[in-house]
């Protein structure tokens, strides 16, 4: 773990008239994992102007941690009311013209501040930039690099089942936030996935195409749980609140294609098979029988429309590589 006390200050603001940024984290019980995120932002070729922890009510070592920092981050005390509420406090007292979140238990690589704001000088249409993403067990061993592809207006990309980075990733304009409002304080799953859907229904997205956050996904952290049937069918069943929202009128089975690709994307990228597929298929059929019933109306139906969604990734090799990820493999729990 870096020794944060012993880190240099960092760099004076900017000069007049270039942008700002500041540095939105939130953290609950963050001991093993906040002094390497604070480390990655010390870091930065470009340091951003403000950073603001918000301590979403931690009941271990984090405030001691934060502490031995000084003044050069500024700690926001809170009640345990989850991360939304953490991040929309960290927006509340951000001043910046862009504000980018880390969470806790992530990294930044060196670059990443100075990549993204480099690219919204180039364009002022953008109004989120993100970039690829290095997914890595706790052990340090690599798992999976998430390679950006939407860019300009990717609403109806995201619906479909896109991806547009995750919370750490992005970088975004603080004037959209009074158009769109923050993050969702009332869902438990699908969160970045809301936000981010109204922020491309008002602006563009851009990105780097190079891998400037490494998200380590520790035991206790939210895509390791999400393995987990009951868990990633909860999730689901959530999402599936969210994409109605947005669905804008789409008739039935435009809206349930949607939500089975959806579906499968998370159940390939989190590593489950077969098994797990039908297992979190059961979980969210008493979950929301209502849901299971619009997406598979029966057993049948479930393996043929699956299949539709797995050649759609991508043709006959697209089918070849996500049916071996979809082998009878490891559900956790077993």
């Amino acid at each position: 773990m870096p020794d944060i006390s012993q880190i240099p200050p960092l760099s004076p603001s900017t000069p007049s008239g270039a942008a700002t940024v500041d540095v939105v984290i939130p953290v609950r019980n963050g001991e093993q994992t906040i002094s390497a995120a604070l480390a990655s932002v010390f870091a930065q070729t470009r340091p951003p102007n403000r950073i603001i922890v918000v301590d979403d009510g931690s009941t271990d070592g984090t405030r001691n941690i934060l502490g031995a920092v000084g003044d050069r981050v500024e700690i926001i005390a809170t009640e345990p009311r989850g991360v939304s509420h953490a991040r929309n406090v960290g927006v509340a007292a951000a001043s910046a013209d862009f504000i980018a979140f880390l969470d806790a238990d992530d990294r930044w690589r060196a670059d990443k501040l100075r990549r993204q704001l480099d690219i919204f000088a180039g364009d002022p249409r953008v109004g989120v930039v993100y970039c690829a993403t290095a997914l890595a067990r706790p052990n340090g061993a690599a798992r999976r690099v998430e390679r950006p592809k939407l860019k300009g207006r990717i609403f109806n990309g995201l619906l479909g089942g896109g991806q547009a980075g995750n919370s750490s990733s992005v970088m975004f304009r603080r004037e959209l936030v009074a158009r769109t409002g923050c993050y969702d304080e009332a869902l438990s799953h699908g969160e970045d996935f809301d936000f981010f859907l109204r922020l491309a229904r008002v602006c563009e997205f851009d990105f780097a195409p190079e891998v400037l956050v490494d998200v380590v996904e520790n035991p206790g952290s939210v895509s390791r749980r999400k393995t987990n049937p009951d868990e990633l069918a909860a999730s689901i069943a959530q999402v599936a609140s969210i994409l109605r929202k947005y669905a804008d009128g789409k008739p039935s089975f435009v809206w349930a294609q949607i939500f089975r690709r959806q579906m499968l994307r998370a159940v390939v990228s989190r590593g489950l098979g077969w098994r797990g597929l039908l297992q979190t298929r059961e979980r969210l059929r008493a979950i929301s029988p209502r849901t299971a019933r619009s997406i598979w109306p029966g057993h049948a139906s479930f393996f043929f429309l699956t299949a539709l969604e797995v050649a759609a990734f991508g043709g006959k090799r697209g089918l070849e590589q996500i049916t071996a990820r979809l082998s009878p493999t490891r559900v956790d729990g077993e």
